[in-house]
């Protein structure tokens, strides 16, 4: 019963995304950090795997030529953006995040300089992404950073609240 496959996609056949993390300037650069597992170890290891387009959209399915397995952002636990990125350019990846159904709104958003760098860090869990969620955590900055805190202003996104037990619109301020 609990096989870990959900809609016709099997655990064996997906590259588990931990990171997720955009920089570039005329084009999109997307590097993703993935599980994998080292079969001479028995262990998991993490990679990382870069590729470009002129959307979000592209330079993510460029990366699926690097790979032979499926990504999966079900369990991805950062979102990385460079803050050299132009407003516009951040407001398109945050809508193509948002928009995606298999990457979880609730998953954080950070800024950092150097994404390599980051990235090259040695993790303290399974992969950085998993360092980056708990040290938000630990930090209590968690709620705040959340993908559909940061992505509220966008255009083409339906936000609603609770009030007293009444899911209510809220209507964009823009």
């Amino acid at each position: 019963m609990l096989s870990g496959c959900d809609y016709n996609r099997e655990l064996d056949e997906q590259t588990l995304v931990c990171s997720l993390c955009f920089s570039g300037g005329d084009m999109f650069e997307v590097s993703v950090e993935v599980l994998t597992e080292n079969s001479k170890e028995q262990k998991l290891t993490t990679k990382i795997i870069t590729a470009t387009g002129k959307t979000p959209k592209k330079a993510v399915s460029a990366l699926k030529n690097r790979l032979s397995k499926r990504l999966m952002f079900d369990h991805c636990a950062a979102i990385v953006l460079s803050p050299e990125l132009k407003a516009e350019k951040q407001k398109e990846i945050l809508l193509f995040c948002v928009k995606n159904p298999t990457i979880n709104l609730g998953t954080p958003v950070i800024y950092c300089r150097d994404i390599n760098a980051l990235l090259s860090l040695s993790a303290e869990t399974a992969a950085v992404g998993y360092d980056i969620m708990l040290t938000l955590k630990n930090l209590s900055l968690l709620k705040k950073s959340r993908l559909y805190e940061v992505a509220l202003d966008l255009k083409d996104i339906e936000t609603f609240k609770n009030d007293n037990g009444v899911l209510k619109r809220v209507v964009s301020k823009k």
